[in-house]
């Protein structure tokens, strides 16, 4: 009777070694803090989107639009400056939204940015009389213009570059256009001296 209840008990002494044994070793926890399971660490992670360009410059994680949205705030003028350590002081649209050139238009004559090229980067237009045009102080107003865009429709230049927006800038100040290699030219912020109020 003795020798029995030893064998029962030591038959749930090894049940329960075997027992928390496979509990420690699903459940262990390794030096990361992350739990290791049937012997292989798997750890949480959160994966951001890449912001990779693609062949076009667009950011693979860009809808194309033909217009950008521009609902964070409202400025008083149709073009204003920004400002940005490696850039400079550049032109923005009348909310905030960085405005470029394309290297290989032609100034004063013809934007070569149209089709495909015009979804991710819409021209900027104006309507109306330039003289209705405002600018912040300190911008040369001066410098200003209109062409006519193949197909029609008008749009704002600076010193005779067509100026245009990035669908790639989601929100006002960012410059991710800035050095873009796409439809076959180079896109830059366009430049300005440091206005003379803000």
């Amino acid at each position: 009777m003795k020798q029995s209840s030893m064998a029962v008990i030591g038959v749930i002494a090894v049940i329960v070694i075997v027992a928390i044994a496979a509990l420690a070793f699903s459940g262990q926890k390794n030096n990361s803090g992350s739990v290791t399971t049937a012997g292989y660490t798997t750890v949480a992670t959160t994966v951001a989107r890449s912001a990779a360009k693609n062949t076009t410059g667009v950011a693979n994680s860009t809808t194309p639009s033909n217009s950008v949205s521009q609902s964070n705030t409202t400025k008083k003028y149709n073009v204003m400056a920004g400002s940005s350590p490696t850039i400079g002081n550049y032109l923005e649209s009348s909310n905030g939204f960085t405005l470029y050139l394309l290297n290989t238009d032609t100034p004063y004559r013809t934007s070569t940015c149209t089709g495909t090229c015009a979804t991710y980067w819409p021209p900027y237009t104006f309507s109306g009389n330039l003289s209705a045009l405002s600018v912040q102080t300190g911008i040369n107003a001066s410098a200003f213009g209109t062409i006519t865009r193949t197909g029609g429709g008008t749009q704002l230049t600076y010193d005779g570059w067509p100026l245009y927006r990035f669908t790639g800038d989601s929100a006002a100040g960012q410059t991710n256009g800035n050095g873009l290699h796409a439809f076959g030219g180079v896109w830059y912020a366009v430049t300005v001296p440091k206005p003379t109020t803000s």
